[in-house]
């Protein structure tokens, strides 16, 4: 009888690969929420330049909603 090496199973190995990325895009993304949300935890002013009725419209009720903020 003749030895023969065994095959590798490399059905396996190519999901490792292609989970890494998913992995470090899912760790990113919150981590760059949780800074943006530290450098501006909320708005800060109010500030309007033209666009439509529909832009002037949204802003007055926000700043109706938001009475301490600048505009």
């Amino acid at each position: 009888m003749i030895w023969r090496p065994r095959k590798l199973r490399l059905r396996k190995f190519p999901v490792v690969p292609s989970a890494i990325p998913l992995i470090m895009l899912s760790s990113i993304i919150p981590l760059r929420i949780a800074i943006a949300l530290h450098q501006a935890p909320q708005p800060q002013a109010i500030l309007v330049l033209g666009g439509g009725i529909d832009r002037m419209r949204h802003a007055a009720s926000f700043s109706r909603s938001h009475p301490n903020l600048e505009m």
